[in-house]
C-alpha cells in the first residue's frame, strides 16, 4: 500500500455547462480517488446550479483543500466553501451576494399585463429568496456567522480582502505574496464592471504608509529566513527508515512523495495512526499507574519501618524484618502479665504455672460462679 500523491485542479473561468461544469467537477474528482486534490479557484462565477452541485461533490469527496487567488466571486465562492480547508493569497479578493436571474420585459403595458408581471416577479422573488437561504446556510456552516449577518453581507455585494474574508471566517489561511503593489490592472477592473460586478477598491500608487512597509519587510526577512534554512544542508530530507513505526501503524510499506516532496495521508490512515497515537498513550498511562501505585505502596511500607522502628532501639537496630519480629516478641514477652507466644487472650487455665483449682476453690470465686 502507497501513499497517494496529491491531485491539483484548477478553475480559472466560468463557472456552468461551457466551461468548468458539475461534469467536470465530478470527472476530475473521480480521478483523483480518495487522494487529497488540491483545488486552485480564480473565477468571477457563474451559474449557481452547476456551482452547488459542485459544492456537494467535494464535500462528498471530503478531502479537498482550496486555494483562492485573484477575484474570486459568486458561484465561484460556494463552490470553495465545500472544502476541507481554504487559503487565499494575500492579493487576493472575495466576493458574496444574492442570487440573480435575466429579466427581458420591454415595451408598453397595459394595467392587466402589469399585474402579470408583478405575480411573475414575485414568484420569481420567492424563488431568488429560497436559493439566497440555501447559500446563506452553506456560508453560515463554514463561518460560524449567523444566516442573517450572511444575508446582510451578500446584500451589500462588496470586495471583501484576504483580511476580511479571514476574519468572516470564510478562509482559514491568507498567503502572503510577494510585489511591490496589490493595485488591480485595468484590464481586470473592465471584466469585472463587464459582468456586472460591484467595482474593485484599488490602491492609489502614491499612497505610503512607513509602517506597513516596515511590517512588509519584516515579514519578508521572516520568509527569506525560513527559506534559507530550508534550503540548507541542515534540513533533514525524508528518510525512509526513520520512520518505519509511522509507516506501520498506518499499514504502508513505503511513501510517494509529489514533485514538492510532500506526502498526504487519507482519512483511515489518519484514522489508524490516531488508534495508534491513543494505543501509545493508554500504555503509557498504564505504564504511570503502576508507578504510583508502587510508589504508594514503598510510602506506606516506609511509615509502617518507622512506626515500628520508634518502639524500641533493638527494633531500629535489627536488620531484616525477621530479627524486627523477634525484637518486638522480646519485648513483648518482657511485659508483665504476658507472654510473648501461646497468647491466646487469658481464657486458657494452663498459662505459666498458674494452680487455677487453688484459685476457683477460694470463697469469693464460689459465690462469684453461683451468682453467674
Amino acid at each position: 500500500m502507497i501513499l497517494m500523491a496529491q491531485t491539483t485542479i484548477t478553475i480559472d473561468g466560468s463557472i456552468g455547462p461551457w466551461q468548468y461544469s458539475k461534469q467536470w467537477m465530478n470527472q476530475m474528482l473521480s480521478k483523483a480517488g480518495n487522494g487529497p486534490v488540491l483545488l486552485n479557484i480564480s473565477s468571477l462565477g457563474g451559474d449557481i446550479d452547476h456551482g452547488l452541485a459542485m459544492h456537494d461533490a467535494i464535500v462528498n469527496h471530503g478531502n479537498v483543500s482550496v486555494r483562492l487567488s485573484g477575484f474570486v466571486a459568486s458561484a465561484a465562492t460556494v463552490v470553495a466553501s465545500g472544502a476541507k480547508t481554504i487559503s487565499m493569497n494575500s492579493t487576493a479578493f472575495f466576493l458574496i451576494h444574492k442570487v440573480s436571474g435575466w429579466i427581458d420585459e420591454y415595451g408598453f403595458k397595459n394595467e392587466d399585463e402589469l399585474k402579470e408581471l408583478i405575480e411573475k416577479f414575485t414568484k420569481e422573488a420567492e424563488e431568488n429568496k429560497k436559493i439566497d437561504l440555501v447559500i446563506a446556510k452553506i456560508y453560515a456552516n463554514r463561518t460560524g456567522q449567523k444566516v442573517q449577518d450572511i444575508i446582510d453581507l451578500m446584500k451589500k455585494e462588496t470586495w471583501l480582502t484576504a483580511e476580511d474574508a479571514k476574519e468572516w471566517g470564510f478562509i482559514d489561511e491568507i498567503i502572503e505574496m510577494s510585489g511591490k503593489s496589490n493595485d488591480v490592472p485595468f484590464a481586470k477592473v473592465a471584466m469585472i464592471e463587464a459582468a456586472g460586478l460591484p467595482p474593485i477598491p484599488r490602491i492609489s500608487q502614491n499612497t505610503t504608509n512607513d509602517e506597513s512597509n516596515h511590517v512588509s519587510s519584516l515579514a519578508k526577512s521572516i520568509l527569506d529566513n525560513v527559506k534559507t534554512l530550508l534550503n540548507s544542508e541542515k534540513h533533514i530530507k525524508m528518510d525512509r527508515t526513520k520512520f518505519k513505526p509511522l509507516l506501520n501503524a498506518v499499514k504502508v510499506d513505503d511513501i510517494e512523495l509529489d514533485k514538492d516532496g510532500g506526502c498526504y495521508f487519507n482519512a483511515s490512515q489518519l484514522d489508524m495512526l490516531n488508534q495508534a497515537i491513543e494505543k501509545a498513550h493508554k500504555v503509557e498511562q498504564e505504564r504511570q499507574d503502576a508507578v504510583n501505585a508502587r510508589q504508594a505502596a514503598e510510602s506506606e511500607r516506609d511509615l509502617f519501618i518507622n512506626a515500628v522502628n520508634g518502639i524500641d532501639e533493638s527494633v531500629h537496630s535489627a536488620e531484616g524484618a525477621e530479627a524486627k519480629i523477634n525484637a518486638l516478641k522480646e519485648i513483648v514477652a518482657n511485659i508483665p502479665g504476658s507472654t510473648a507466644t501461646g497468647n491466646n487472650g487469658g481464657d486458657s487455665k494452663e498459662d505459666a504455672g498458674v494452680d487455677w483449682t487453688k484459685i476457683d476453690s477460694l470463697p469469693h470465686n464460689k459465690e462469684a460462679d453461683s451468682v453467674v
